[in-house]
């Protein structure tokens, strides 16, 4: 979002920001865990929010509690510095990047990444609602865009502009299709159905092989033709989104 506020204001446009299911403050720390690997504050220990095992997890989702999320600084590349000068992104920043962001988001429970995806459509059209306005004659319009799960939004008559990036392209392509106050849209590297890519990708492969538990071959494809016709969701955006 940030690498492109500024050239949205510029041109008379708004852009406001949420963070996406299992994103950012939404996130969840893996429960059991303690120091680096608990993703929270002072290596604080992750505690659970459900028993083991409740959604099929030996560690299920948890949370840090009062200790919060551990952040990561904001690079200065999507955010222009120095942080020292109080006048510029960086240094105005208050916040960071939850460094488990997207966590639970694969995992060997299916059902949960669909939903996960499912409920970015209804918080995106609450987000619409919020911003909504009667236009005003003469006002410049505004825009909706959104980036790796982290929506953004703005308003512009007599409909919403979105701009999804990599998770933002597949999840908006059902975003769009579904709202008919969204007017116009622009995808890029969406990459394909999010079953496609988490049963590809090396950087969800722990993930992926728990959810696989070993099939190849015929039993595999069968498996994947299943992930991607249990949701309409998922599959539609495949064409929209590449």
């Amino acid at each position: 979002m940030l690498t492109v506020a500024n050239s949205n204001a510029a041109e008379g446009m708004v852009t406001v920001a949420i963070d996406a299911a299992k994103h950012g403050d939404r996130a969840f720390c893996t429960s059991g865990t303690t120091g680096a690997a608990s993703g929270c504050n002072g290596g604080a220990v992750c505690m659970p929010l459900l028993p083991a095992g409740a959604q099929g997890d030996v560690n299920p989702p948890g949370t840090c509690g009062t200790a919060g999320f551990f952040k990561r600084p904001v690079s200065s590349t999507t955010c222009g510095g120095p942080a020292t000068d109080p006048n510029t992104c960086l240094g105005k920043l208050t916040d960071g990047i939850t460094a488990v962001s997207g966590n639970y988001l694969v995992s060997g429970n299916f059902f949960r990444t669909r939903d996960s995806m499912r409920q970015d459509l209804i918080d995106e059209s609450q987000l619409i609602r919020a911003v909504a306005f009667a236009p005003t004659p003469g006002l410049r319009p505004r825009t909706l865009v959104r980036s790796h799960g982290e929506p953004w939004c703005g308003h512009q008559s007599p409909g919403h502009l979105l701009l999804g990036q990599s998770l933002g392209a597949i999840q908006g392509a059902m975003d769009v299709a579904a709202n008919p106050r969204i007017s116009k849209a622009v995808f890029n590297v969406g990459g394909g159905t999010i079953v496609d890519i988490f049963t590809s990708s090396p950087a969800f492969k722990a993930a992926s092989d728990q959810l696989l538990a070993g099939r190849t071959g015929a039993d595999l494809l069968k498996f994947l033709v299943v992930a991607r016709c249990s949701s309409t969701r998922l599959t539609r955006s495949t064409s929209s989104a590449t």
